[in-house]
């Protein structure tokens, strides 16, 4: 490795330790601020030297000579601090808050490849600095001019008795950790990207996480040996089905043999065939006893296989769930600044409270939860909370509270909290602007519920700001912070009190790494709702329906619950209709309302790996994915917030499924002679029937199979597998076993008939005397 390799690799190191101390150096700056008497005795003063020391040396080590100087002046203007010799005032704190946010901005857009690091605004900050230190905006006496490399005191040591030294090149500087006093958390420029998530999306990960997912990977090696056994017993077993199909080969001529010589057997001949026939039965016995030992056997391994790798695999998966999952701190790390910042624009005092900063959620969540959380904390600040002496002269105290938490509530869920105790949301002028923005009418606006207006504000372009700023008065803020709750499989609920404040309640899941779904059917159709998505399964009798408003509801605890046809909503036409005494509702749910779906099965929840539609697909309505089921059946994943947002008007009756208009019936034509197959298309097409055709038997069983047919119409004498056995085959398969099939064929013996109904068939039509009403009053009667 060359020695710009070197520094590159070095800079990339840099950028994201960096990022870190200056996340904790700011959340320090917050502390401090504050502090309202000795502040050079506080813990805070000491974490923020150690971290603007650290990261000097660091700098210089990767020859970023700007941010060294940057902090080189920090460190000294906190050390007089530190001594006594300086008092911060609110404008010195805003003076260190830029240095930090400009640092941040710097390293955002520094490439690790860049030959050097100078920067225009850092000059300015050093000088104003400086003038700090010597007293022009500090309160102490004056200090001489800053030495350039060089701190005027070395740092205090940490408080496990490691020393903080100037960062090598080639180790890593060491760091005390920083949760006792401030959570540290990757910081971002903006504040409204993801946090912990840098262009290369590195997450830091101890290795004993790293071990418990190598052992367990490990043990997929014993799982693959065992996997291989199976296959080397399937084989054997294979070769004795093989071998008995030899066997039967070589006997089978003779008895076919002595059956087409039936007239002049002699004894000797019978003798023959018997003891052939005998030795094959006594040989078969063998082979049936071969196969019921290995089959025994088999179905035992396979059973203790099943159960090591069901856990192997859930292991395996909490290891790497534990691996994404960091503290909620990496988040909250950078909302004291965010307050800090907006309430300061605002000439506001706020008292930050956070809770729940070592509760662990997955990373990606957390990601995602960002930009809304900073748009809520900025919202509350900025909308909800009032002036110092507009809270006096509510008699409320100057400095608001705002509250954020974080809890692990049931179900794998976690709640966030957002709650202020400002003036709360006029719902009044929410009505309003609903109103001018045409969102609702004035009559609705005028009857609508306070807690119905409460969601008026989630309408995107709907704001209560007169005034349009950079923080807010566009109305997008809180459409979009509902829009990405959703996306996480979430939901919100907000309250909100006149004079006492607003509380947002975020509902999120605490990983993202396994995703369960609910297997239902609907008139046939197999279908995935997420779990997440669904309050409850119901199961109830049919009569339990009744009509509300010319709406179709069950009442469930006391509150009637609106039903919807899945079936009919999905379009599903072609498919038979199941009426039955009860009905399953699967219930689901979001922020706003409940909706019960109306299936025809429930067969449970399963844990699945779900893929994306493709782009050609993203749009199709109703759905979001699709996921393959262990045998290999691709069922299609339904997206819940399209079915919420659904009209229910027109979606079908539940309680009149048999009156819905049902499609036309599909029958499946089969016959060797193309004149025979367009014949029997035409006449079934001219009478409302779709209609696929089939060239022989086995075709017609793969498209019976793969497909849904009410009937199947074949002819009998067709090459591969002909139309008995074909029969014979369709009633041996379980999901096709009650498909009425009706044979129509020139072979017209008493004989073959009777082969017909052994097979199962239930019509017999012999083409000499066919006659097209014949066939088409049997269908009707059958179907």
């Amino acid at each position: 490795m060359d020695e710009q390799q070197l520094l590159k690799m070095l800079r990339e190191a840099f950028k994201e330790e960096a990022l870190e101390r200056l996340t904790s150096l700011s959340s320090c700056l917050v502390q401090l601020e504050r502090v309202e008497e000795d502040m050079a005795t506080c813990e805070a003063l000491e974490v923020a030297f150690r971290e603007a020391h650290s990261l000097k040396g660091a700098a210089r080590s990767v020859s970023l000579t700007d941010i060294e100087s940057l902090c080189q002046a920090l460190e000294s203007v906190l050390s007089l601090v530190k001594k006594g010799q300086c008092s911060l005032q609110t404008s010195d704190f805003d003076l260190l808050h830029t240095c930090v946010r400009v640092m941040e901005a710097f390293l955002e857009q520094f490439s690790s490849t860049q030959e050097d690091g100078h920067w225009d605004q850092v000059a300015p900050l050093i000088e104003e600095l400086q003038q700090l230190c010597e007293g022009k905006g500090c309160c102490g006496e004056r200090v001489k001019e800053l030495p350039v490399n060089e701190p005027e005191s070395p740092p205090a040591p940490a408080e496990d008795g490691a020393a903080v030294a100037e960062a090598d090149p080639l180790a890593e500087v060491p760091v005390k950790p920083r949760e006792a006093v401030v959570p540290s958390a990757p910081s971002t420029a903006g504040h409204d990207k993801a946090p912990t998530a840098n262009k290369e999306g590195t997450l830091r990960v101890s290795t004993s996480h790293l071990d418990r997912v190598m052992h367990k990977a490990e043990s997929l090696i014993a799982l693959k040996l065992a996997v291989a056994e199976r296959h080397k017993e399937s084989s054997a077993m294979a070769a004795v089905f093989e071998a008995w199909r030899k066997d039967w080969n070589q006997v089978s001529p003779n008895l076919r043999r002595l059956q087409n010589r039936s007239s002049d057997l002699d004894c000797d001949d019978v003798q023959r065939a018997l003891g052939s026939l005998l030795g094959y039965i006594e040989r078969s016995q063998n082979h049936f006893q071969q196969l019921e030992s290995r089959l025994a056997f088999q179905q035992q391994q396979l059973l203790q296989d099943r159960a090591v790798t069901g856990t192997l695999v859930d292991e395996l998966l909490e290891n790497v769930k534990e691996i994404i999952m960091v503290p909620f701190s990496n988040l909250s790390a950078s909302f004291p600044r965010t307050v800090r910042d907006v309430a300061r624009t605002q000439g506001k005092e706020v008292d930050l409270i956070l809770e729940g900063d070592d509760t662990e959620i997955d990373k990606r969540i957390l990601e995602m939860l960002s930009s809304p959380l900073t748009h809520l904390i900025r919202n509350a600040v900025d909308h909800g909370i009032e002036l110092p002496q507009t809270r006096l002269a509510a008699g409320k105290e100057a400095k608001a509270r705002l509250h954020i938490s974080l809890n692990r509530t049931q179900g794998g869920r976690v709640e966030v909290r957002v709650c202020d105790d400002g003036a709360g949301i006029d719902l009044d002028q929410v009505r309003a602007r609903a109103v001018e923005k045409q969102i609702v009418t004035e009559q609705v606006a005028r009857e609508m519920a306070d807690e119905d207006a409460l969601w008026l504000i989630f309408n995107s372009g709907l704001s209560t700001s007169s005034l349009i700023t950079e923080i807010s008065g566009r109305g997008l803020g809180m459409a979009i912070v509902k829009e990405k709750v959703e996306d996480l499989g979430g939901h919100l609920h907000v309250e909100s009190r006149r004079g006492k404040g607003t509380c947002f309640k975020l509902h999120v899941p605490v990983s993202l790494a396994v995703f369960k779904g609910i297997l239902i059917q609907s008139r046939g159709l197999e279908l995935i709702v997420p779990t997440s998505a669904v309050e409850r399964v119901v199961k109830m009798a049919r009569d339990a329906i009744c009509t509300v408003e010319n709406r179709e509801v069950v009442s469930l605890e006391g509150e009637n619950l609106a039903l919807v046809n899945l079936g009919a909503l999905l379009g599903i036409t072609d498919r038979p209709i199941t009426q039955t005494s009860h009905i399953h509702v699967v219930v689901v749910q979001d922020s706003e309302q409940r909706i019960g779906f109306v299936v025809d099965d429930v067969d449970g929840e399963y844990e699945l790996l779900v893929k994306g539609l493709g782009e050609q697909l993203q749009h199709v309505r109703f759905f979001s994915g699709a996921s393959v089921l262990g045998d290999g059946r691709v069922v299609p994943v339904l997206d819940s917030r399209d079915l919420l947002a659904a009209p229910l008007d027109g979606a079908g009756k539940i309680r009149g499924d048999d009156a819905v208009v049902q499609g036309p019936k599909h029958i499946l034509a089969v016959d060797d002679s193309i004149t025979s197959r367009m014949l029997i298309k035409n006449i079934l097409e001219a009478s409302g029937y779709q209609v696929v055709t089939a060239i022989n038997g086995e075709d017609a069983f793969t498209k019976l199979t793969g497909g849904h047919f009410d009937l199947v119409v074949s002819d009998v004498e067709m090459p591969q597998l002909n139309g008995f056995q074909l029969t014979a085959r369709i009633r041996e398969t379980e999901s096709v076993s009650d498909v009425p099939v009706i044979l129509v064929t020139s072979l017209e013996s008493a004989e073959d008939k009777e082969k017909g109904i052994i097979a199962g068939a239930n019509a017999y039509i012999v083409k000499r005397s066919f006659d097209q009403s014949n066939l088409l009053d049997t269908i009707q009667r059958l179907i």
